[in-house]
């Protein structure tokens, strides 16, 4: 959730008219800050309430970050890929380490997850804004707001080695692999949506963008998964996020938020 403390620093950096007194706001102001009436003491008149931003209520997950999960009541999970053994050709963001937890090799590839398994962490928590990004779906359905949809990955026939741990997001995990998402595209990637900002976390990219989040930068990474060279089963269903399904090839593109 947002810290006020968080936003004190724009306030000393930030003079307002007289007989105002800065406030910092962690609710709704993408500036981060208001200039509200004062008394002759300089304490703020106006008192406004100020509702912590927390993860939104539902079930669902979110791909696991280098630095975790973005609180302590998350479950984990991961799995292991095992991409095409001839030739192999994954591919992935330089540094892709420093974003997504995982094992990235040029002929295996293994991400985490966080899942939030429970409807609400706080009494405060809201629905998801609107906006263009997908989640993890958990649970059998998806938050309100949201659309189901799926990516196929054809791994490996030969001796095939794919495994999995832990929690894990909707799916089919045998050997081959069939992750379910949530995904929504009822608002503009560049209208700022409000999330947490006290750690990092992913959103998956649904189309040519990423989506904006209030007082986070992002950066875009992607990771392509070479898939079995014989028999390439890997058609996406549903509302799905964006992939680049080339000649044996799967690429999905992630939205690392950080706060910066």
């Amino acid at each position: 959730m947002y810290s006020i403390q968080m936003f004190l620093g724009k306030c000393r950096r930030h003079s307002c008219p007289d007989d105002t007194v800065c406030v910092p706001d962690g609710a709704t102001s993408s500036k981060r800050y208001s200039c509200e009436p004062s008394d002759t003491n300089g304490n703020q008149t106006n008192h406004t309430l100020q509702i912590p931003v927390t993860w939104p209520s539902g079930m669902y997950g979110l791909m696991m970050t280098s630095n975790g999960c973005p609180g302590d009541l998350w479950l984990s999970g991961w799995r292991r890929f095992d991409t095409e053994d001839t030739d192999p050709d994954n591919y992935f963001t330089d540094g892709i380490k420093n974003y997504l937890k995982g094992y990235f090799e040029i002929d295996d590839i293994e991400t985490h997850f966080c899942i939030k398994n429970i409807p609400s962490f706080t009494s405060c928590d809201t629905s998801w804004p609107k906006g263009s990004y997908c989640i993890l779906m958990y649970g059998g359905s998806c938050p309100s707001g949201f659309q189901s949809g799926f990516i196929q990955w054809n791994n490996e026939d030969n001796g095939n080695k794919n495994a999995r741990g832990g929690t894990l997001p909707d799916g089919v995990y045998d050997s081959d692999t069939r992750i379910y998402f949530c995904c929504r595209n009822d608002g503009l990637t560049s209208t700022a949506i409000s999330l947490p900002t006290d750690q990092p976390f992913i959103l998956v990219r649904i189309s040519t963008a990423c989506q904006t989040v209030y007082g986070m930068g992002v950066t875009e990474v992607f990771v392509q998964w070479d898939e079995d060279d014989v028999d390439d089963a890997s058609d996406p269903g549903g509302l799905h996020p964006y992939a680049d399904d080339g000649f044996y090839n799967l690429r999905l593109y992630f939205c690392y938020y950080y706060n910066g």
